[in-house]
């Protein structure tokens, strides 16, 4: 139970205290789930992940190396050094399990951080030989060929890949940046539409409002945000979107909702903070 409270606390809090000081708790599971939490809340907490790299667990070893990745790129170079031992023991593994279409696609992933693109390219290719309707692999190597100037092959995966996953708000919205990024904005409204129909979700949502007001539709921009609102799957960044729309559209009503619901969640972020350093 405290792990996966550990686990979600990250997208509520990303500061919380908890998750800093359960990193170094005596139940790796706890560990586990503070990492996830850390995860969560985004990069900036990659300091704080840093001393999991030597944990006895090598479960816990792996998913510190894997959240790390990200920031790869940006680690001073003392910190790329104490990185490196556990992502050298990391890509054994990997190696040894290189059969296996989740091993071939988690050594792209090393790859691509360390701006190795020809490596993680091939081990992409190779992770789909092995399993043609492996959909991770599919959006991997859609984002590789977008990164590489290569952005129309990218279409087509992602198109395979929704067919194959409908239900992932994930690979709908990559499809969806793909056809804005070919400058089709109305059938990327239309794919994510039917994702917000299907199932309410507060990133995909995000991106969806924004697809609409981009399209001169702010009212309906807006009754998104109010979906989203409702159904208490709301962010920082969504209300302010909204304030800015109702602004725009001259709509006093909702700009005072959404500017009373970014006040208490405000609001809320302060007061965990305070209750944070009562000992």
């Amino acid at each position: 139970v405290r792990a996966t409270a550990l686990g979600l606390l990250g997208q509520y809090d990303p500061s919380a205290r908890e998750l800093h000081l359960a990193v170094a708790d005596a139940d790796p599971l706890v560990r586990l789930g503070a990492l996830r939490g850390l995860v969560a809340a985004g990069p900036a907490n990659w300091r704080i992940v840093m001393p999991l790299l030597d944990d006895p667990l090598r479960a816990l070893r792996f998913a510190a190396v894997t959240a790390l990745l990200p920031n790869y790129p940006q680690l001073p170079v003392a910190s790329r050094a104490r990185l490196t031992p556990a992502l050298d023991e990391f890509l054994g593994h990997l190696s040894m399990n290189a059969d296996r279409a989740e091993a071939l696609t988690s050594r792209a992933l090393v790859h691509v951080a360390k701006g190795e693109t020809d490596r993680a390219e091939g081990d992409l290719l190779s992770a789909l030989e092995r399993n043609p309707a492996w959909v991770p692999g599919m959006v991997n190597l859609a984002d590789l060929y977008r990164a590489t100037g290569r952005d129309p092959q990218a279409g087509p995966l992602l198109d395979q890949a929704l067919a194959l996953s409908p239900q992932s708000s994930q690979v709908r919205v990559a499809a969806a940046l793909w056809r804005v990024r070919q400058g089709h904005l109305d059938q990327a409204i239309e794919l994510l539409a039917q994702g917000h129909a299907a199932r309410l979700e507060s990133a995909s949502g995000y991106v969806y409002a924004v697809a609409l007001s981009s399209a001169g539709q702010p009212a309906k921009a807006l009754s998104v945000i109010d979906d989203l609102l409702e159904a208490d799957l709301y962010s920082a960044q969504l209300l302010q979107l909204g304030i800015s729309l109702a602004q725009q559209s001259r709509r006093p009503v909702r700009l005072n909702r959404y500017q009373d619901a970014l006040r208490r969640l405000s609001l809320s972020r302060s007061a965990a903070s305070v209750l944070n350093e009562i000992p």
